[in-house]
């Protein structure tokens, strides 16, 4: 381990922030082993010392393995549009609260294999992208059972018939009166086919 009993580091680790808003962790260990309280670590409880420019961030060498906080880690990160944990080890007692709160940019969660607990996103506007087109649900949490998963941001649609009818259309939830239609869609997907409307007396042309 590079961090002794009371989780402090061990080995020098250097923290380089370009104007770009990307900061890159850099240490001479092979790994970069987080400290037991990682609370705020990259937040600041000061709102106004947030990392509220940081655009990007990497932890393909980052090590987890000890912390048992986390909460606040990235809080008001309101700059950052994708968040990866895919290496992360969350277990059963890791204190997650308010981990993601005031990331009001993020559009893509990467949940860990080793999700120990449920994470709060920072909005109810996330979707399991494993989820197929007509079956999407929108959440606000990332649950300890669906580890190793993206959550994207999405937007649920909603089509009315005006006292017409509305056809079936592929991904498409049709209301049994026929008079609504929704459909969620990725924040980077097209919007596809629209359900054709029809009405009694009236004539719809594209």
């Amino acid at each position: 381990s590079n961090t002794d009993s009371a989780g402090k580091f061990l080995t020098t680790v250097q923290a380089y922030i370009y104007s770009s808003g990307e900061i890159i962790l850099y240490s001479m260990a092979n790994l970069i082993y987080a400290p037991q309280d990682s609370s705020y670590l990259f937040s600041n409880s000061t709102s106004s010392n947030r990392l509220t420019s940081l655009t990007s961030i990497t932890f393909d060498n980052f090590n987890t393995s000890n912390v048992t906080d986390m909460q606040y880690m990235f809080s008001g990160c309101s700059s950052l549009t994708r968040l990866d944990i895919l290496n992360f080890t969350i277990g059963s007692s890791t204190n997650v609260t308010n981990m993601l709160i005031g990331m009001t940019s993020l559009k893509t969660f990467v949940a860990p294999n080793t999700l120990g607990k449920d994470l709060t996103l920072p909005s109810t506007n996330f979707v399991d992208t494993s989820l197929a087109v007509g079956s999407r649900v929108l959440t606000d949490t990332v649950s300890a059972t669906d580890d190793g998963k993206t959550f994207k941001f999405g937007y649920t649609l909603t089509a009315d018939a005006n006292g017409g009818a509305l056809s079936i259309a592929s991904g498409w939830t049709v209301a049994s009166d026929k008079l609504t239609a929704t459909k969620i869609v990725l924040f980077d997907e097209t919007i596809g086919n629209f359900p054709t409307a029809t009405r009694t007396g009236y004539t719809f042309s594209k």
